[in-house]
């Protein structure tokens, strides 16, 4: 069994529906190519695209695929396989991923992130620590 029209179709509305709610205009970037597994070439189509937090790139092979997501810095921070049965179905293993990426996208904004861990003490009323 493989992807089929439909089901490409449906992924991309579905992403479509997701960036339509978003605040800022966005794209989807479609690009084909091959991987080379055990020594063999296998065709790949892939659509990424912008997520609050960062982005996350769709790549679908013959008969299964993957979500990954990666951060502003370009780090894969996860990625969550998914095959061709059940596409459209809420509980088909493409939805499920779809969600999981989201849900990771909404997390990075409540990770804290310090870049500078100097901290005036002063300010606060606290004593200087050596």
């Amino acid at each position: 069994m493989s992807f089929n029209l439909s089901e490409v179709i449906h992924i991309i509305s579905t992403i479509d529906d997701l960036l339509s709610m978003s605040e800022h205009p966005y794209t989807i970037t479609t690009a084909t190519g091959y991987d080379v597994e055990d020594e063999e070439e296998v065709e790949f189509v892939k659509f990424t695209f912008p997520l609050k937090n960062g982005a996350s790139s769709i790549k679908m092979y013959d008969s299964v695929g993957s979500i990954s997501y990666e951060n502003r810095n370009g780090e894969i921070l996860t990625n969550i396989a998914f095959d061709d049965y059940n596409i459209a179905e809420l509980n088909g293993s493409f939805k499920k991923a779809f969600k999981q990426v989201r849900e990771f996208d909404r997390q990075q904004a409540n990770t804290v992130k310090i870049t500078n861990t100097s901290v005036d003490r002063a300010s606060f009323g606290l004593a200087e620590v050596n």
